[in-house]
């Protein structure tokens, strides 16, 4: 699968609120059913967690001064779960986390958006439009959203819905540098070369980088005699050992490769978005 650039090894951090929560819900209960609790992280409890001390003074609270866990609690403690089993690579376990998150709050939609992203993965592109949709049902200003679905609609070969996607997360932020990595690729992909230029400018990134990514872009639609030209303008605007490695390796691909589709071992180049840390 050719990947946009997404920073995919990262997993998004919950708000603060949230992660107070989950951090109670797990003081609060002495356990959890599923492993890797380990991995929840430390957090401050947050004032309703004033409801699970005992009214005496004591080590140990009475089963009957707890109150019962609310839906959303619930959810959180679940949604924490699949956070866990996320980064020890766990997909299916987390996609049941996170399956158990929604079923126990429907409003939950950082649930929705992991689930999207998860089964995108896993190549199930359907249903991972499915998720998405509903994530931005309870997140419709999350520029974050609309740019991933953008990226899971442009694997879909749905350019002009991509598209859509990408310029609805650019006007949420314009300077969304991994939206206008992505749209730049699509724009590429459809021949408008300095469109897409342009958008790998936005982005932040060198001529040089931005010529990359757009031969990289042509080699997608076997461009092949663009794309040399591209590599050897990057290569003319940057002697850095680490982008004429990058350059060598796509012009391998050049004699190696015959209507490319997908470029295993590359990665469109960009600077990092703080906000885009997943």
């Amino acid at each position: 699968m050719v990947r946009g650039w997404r920073s995919s090894g990262r997993l998004p951090l919950v708000d603060s609120v949230a992660s107070k929560r989950v951090a109670a819900v797990v003081l609060a209960g002495g356990c959890i059913l599923l492993a890797g609790c380990q991995n929840l992280g430390t957090y401050r409890p947050p004032a309703w967690m004033g409801s699970f001390r005992p009214s005496r003074p004591s080590s140990v609270a009475s089963a009957s001064s707890l109150k019962p866990l609310s839906a959303e609690q619930k959810a959180d403690m679940q949604f924490a779960l699949g956070r866990s089993a996320e980064s020890r690579g766990e997909t299916d376990l987390a996609i049941q986390a996170y399956r158990e998150a929604v079923k126990q709050d429907d409003r939950h939609g950082d649930a929705y958006h992991r689930l999207a992203l998860l089964y995108e993965r896993k190549g199930d592109l359907q249903q991972a439009h499915s998720f998405y949709a509903q994530a931005l049902e309870r997140a419709p200003e999350n520029p974050e959203l609309h740019c991933d679905l953008g990226y899971c609609l442009y694997l879909q070969g749905e350019f002009p819905e991509a598209e859509a996607s990408y310029l609805q997360a650019l006007q949420l932020r314009p300077e969304f540098a991994r939206a206008h990595i992505n749209y730049g690729l699509l724009l590429g992909r459809t021949g408008r070369d300095h469109e897409a230029l342009h958008q790998f400018f936005q982005a932040g990134i060198s001529e040089s980088q931005s010529r990359l990514n757009l031969a990289f872009a042509m080699l997608l639609e076997n461009r092949t005699e663009e794309a040399r030209h591209q590599l050897l303008l990057a290569r003319r605007l940057d002697r850095n050992p680490a982008t004429i490695k990058r350059v060598n390796h796509l012009e391998e691909l050049l004699t190696t490769t015959q209507h490319l589709r997908r470029l295993p071992g590359f990665e469109p180049l960009a600077q990092r978005d703080p906000q885009a840390q997943r």
